[in-house]
């Protein structure tokens, strides 16, 4: 299967609206992963841990687009290149874990220890 291209759309401003707080909201998803991990949701939790990575830095980056870990690796190499590295490996780790190629416990210390 082939995913569809992501289209990046201009961000769409109403009159009077204040703007979005993507770094609030980006808060919340890791309180949420970190909710998850705690309740030994150790998927669910890397899975909102890779969610709220992605939603940071498509909205720093101004994509304004969900996007998948693939999607979002190329603009960060262009864009952010020194953090590049390490948010491609926390990704990667979420994507492990999320497939089920590695397990995490809690002896390897919780995600606000690791990121």
């Amino acid at each position: 299967l082939r995913r569809k291209p992501v289209v990046i759309t201009p961000e769409i401003l109403v009159p009077g609206a204040a703007p979005y707080d993507y770094v609030s909201g980006t808060q919340q998803m890791l309180k949420d992963s970190l909710k998850l991990y705690e309740n030994e949701k150790y998927k669910e939790a890397h899975e909102k841990l890779s969610q709220a990575i992605r939603h940071f830095f498509s909205n720093q980056l101004g994509l304004h687009a969900e996007m998948t870990n693939l999607e979002i690796l190329p603009h960060l190499k262009q864009n952010q290149p020194s953090k590049y590295e390490q948010i491609r490996n926390w990704l990667y780790l979420c994507g492990l874990v999320e497939f089920a190629k590695e397990e995490t416990h809690k002896q390897n210390g919780p995600i606000r220890e690791r990121f």
